[in-house]
């Protein structure tokens, strides 16, 4: 498991140019960010360094995502999804797909343990974009979870600046913990600045506990951070 994590981990030096060298688009993301949440739940109280790539092939999208931690100086997590998305009409979509999480509890939690989970949603085209995700976990998580989000972005001058803001609400029906409820919301809000063939969005996450029956398992917080985005 640990070589297979590692892996992961690597996949922007091992993998990233036999993709480009086969002219598949590639999304990459960089967020770094002073903590990491999970569903809610915080997998890192302290500074973390994230990457996620994506590819397309027709209506199948394929990711790969590593964390790692700065502090324990080591890679915490590997996670591989895939999804099918397709346009109902022009203002309805739907998806389904299924992804393999990996995440490293650390000597005292088990090391690393891995996790199946299936998931599907629709996303209604207009303002706000809202998605409405449901998710099942058959293994650590044992439970699910509905997630509505949103999101809009807003060009500032002529340059390709925007302003994006998203925001989400999660329905927990015991999804890594034994209590069923609103968990909680957040709200984001980056600028996005293009800078060469890089994108470099400074962004700002508050989340907030709406059930006090997740009162020790997810708490009220602000995450600040920085991402670079650009595509190969």
């Amino acid at each position: 498991m640990r070589s297979i994590v590692r892996t992961l981990a690597l996949l922007g030096a091992l993998g990233l140019p036999t993709l480009a060298s086969a002219q598949i688009p590639i999304a990459v993301e960089l967020p770094f960010r002073t903590k990491y949440y999970f569903a809610g739940v915080p997998f890192a109280a302290a500074e973390v360094q994230q990457a996620h790539i994506s590819t397309t092939w027709g209506a199948v999208t394929v990711h790969a995502f590593g964390v790692y931690d700065v502090d324990a100086g080591a890679v915490t997590e590997g996670d591989l999804y895939a999804d099918w998305y397709r346009q109902l009409t022009p203002s309805l979509g739907f998806f389904v797909g299924g992804a393999w999480y990996n995440f490293d509890f650390g000597d005292a939690g088990g090391g690393w343990q891995d996790t199946p989970e299936v998931y599907a949603g629709i996303v209604f085209a207009g303002p706000l974009n809202p998605t409405v995700t449901v998710a099942r976990d058959f293994d650590l998580g044992d439970g699910s979870h509905v997630l509505l989000s949103v999101s809009q972005s807003v060009p500032v001058g002529e340059d390709g600046v925007s302003l994006d803001f998203a925001g989400s609400l999660d329905y927990n029906a015991e999804y890594y913990t034994t209590e069923t409820g609103l968990s909680y919301a957040n709200v984001s809000a980056a600028l996005s600045v293009p800078v060469g063939g890089v994108t470099l969005s400074p962004t700002i996450i508050i989340q907030r506990r709406l059930d006090e029956a997740f009162a020790t398992l997810v708490p009220h917080d602000e995450v600040f951070g920085v991402t670079v985005a650009f595509g190969l």
